[in-house]
């Protein structure tokens, strides 16, 4: 899809790094308010004082359903006299592929493309850096557990706190995302064999094991569907069905393994006893806290419990025509979002969005 604007400025891939490098930049553990705030106003405003209007035949339904899904944080607090500043915070983040998608159409050449991908990855090491010192020097001024020191085996979990974005799952969507788009760029033969490498190590590093799995399906999804060679699909098969028996038996008496398993039969017994207004429209953002009695980490949970079924609906639909609109190779982001989403990803999204929109441009310059 062609966009419906352009810019005629070289401040546009300036613009453009702003949007997608910092997407990530939350450090609300650290910080009163994040730096993706100031660098996405930032970055809206290098691209605004260089656009111009012109006509075009572009269909404009993916950015539609963006709005729509934008607009109903809104409608939820008119409904349930929510918190208005959460609301306009989750209708400012879900216009961002928007944003990001009017940036990277207005890269010009494939050595600008290039630039935008090398930045992209100077900042996120930053901020990978950043969190990862933080988390060392948590874990080194923090007492072990009683229940760490009862199985050695979730000695990892020490590794997990005290980063900018507080647990390391953050980091470790942020980082499969960023392995994603590596993955694909290097497929494409748009960065060196060294960045899927190293992003994928990060991964392992933020210990987050819904990241890592999420990953490892990548992978192979990729050689079982995206490849030819059979022998080749049948034996990672074997492999993949006997990886699951190994990790199964090792997470079985994990308590946070298994507590995503009791988020998703609550959230079952919540639909058999809600009213129709709340199926519907939901009961306000953080119920899912007081009604479950601990954080809902699987997204959809949270979609259903606390803004209904029909915004629910309305981002199931963002997702696919946002796939749509980026091509075939969108499945590099989607497959290992959807699996990550049923452990833990933030509600604000600006970091997939952002990594559909590098997909798309790394398309556009193969």
């Amino acid at each position: 899809m062609k966009s419906i604007f352009y810019i005629r400025s070289r401040y546009a891939v300036i613009g453009t790094i702003l949007l997608v490098s910092f997407s990530t930049y939350f450090m609300t553990a650290i910080m009163p308010i994040s730096p993706v705030y100031f660098t996405t106003l930032l970055g809206l405003f290098f691209l605004a004082s260089q656009i111009y209007y012109k006509k075009s035949k572009s269909s404009l339904i993916p950015y539609s359903f963006h709005v729509l899904y934008s607009l109903l944080f809104i409608l939820q607090v008119l409904l349930l006299n929510g918190n208005a500043k959460e609301a306009f915070v989750s209708f400012f983040w879900g216009l961002y592929y928007i944003w990001v998608d009017l940036a990277i159409n207005q890269v010009n050449d494939k050595e600008e493309a290039n630039s935008i991908l090398k930045w992209n990855s100077v900042f996120f090491f930053i901020y990978y850096i950043i969190d990862i010192i933080l988390r060392i020097n948590t874990m080194h001024s923090s007492s072990i557990p009683s229940w760490i020191q009862a199985n050695q085996f979730y000695m990892f979990y020490m590794i997990k706190r005290g980063g900018v974005y507080g647990d390391s799952n953050a980091i470790g969507v942020f980082s499969l995302i960023y392995f994603s788009v590596c993955y694909f760029a290097y497929k494409r033969k748009m960065v060196k064999k060294i960045f899927p490498y190293l992003s994928f190590i990060m991964v392992v590093l933020t210990a987050s094991r819904a990241a890592l799995i999420s990953a490892l399906s990548l992978l192979l999804f990729e050689y079982l569907f995206l490849r030819r060679n059979i022998v080749f699909r049948f034996f990672m098969s074997f492999c993949f069905v006997l990886l699951i028996f190994i990790v199964l038996n090792i997470l079985s008496g994990d308590p946070s393994f298994q507590s995503k398993f009791e988020i998703m039969r609550e959230t079952a017994v919540y639909l058999n006893t809600c009213s129709v207004f709340q199926f519907l429209f939901g009961n306000g953002p953080n119920s899912s806290n007081e009604i479950f009695g601990l954080y809902a980490h699987n997204i959809w949970s949270i979609l259903v419990v606390e803004y209904g079924i029909i915004h629910t609906i309305v981002f199931l639909f963002v997702l696919i025509l946002t796939c749509i609109d980026v091509g075939k190779s969108s499945v590099y982001v989607l497959i290992p979002y959807l699996i990550v989403s049923l452990s833990f990803t933030p509600i604000h999204l600006q970091f997939l969005f952002s990594g559909f929109a590098l997909l798309k441009l790394i398309n556009r310059f193969n």
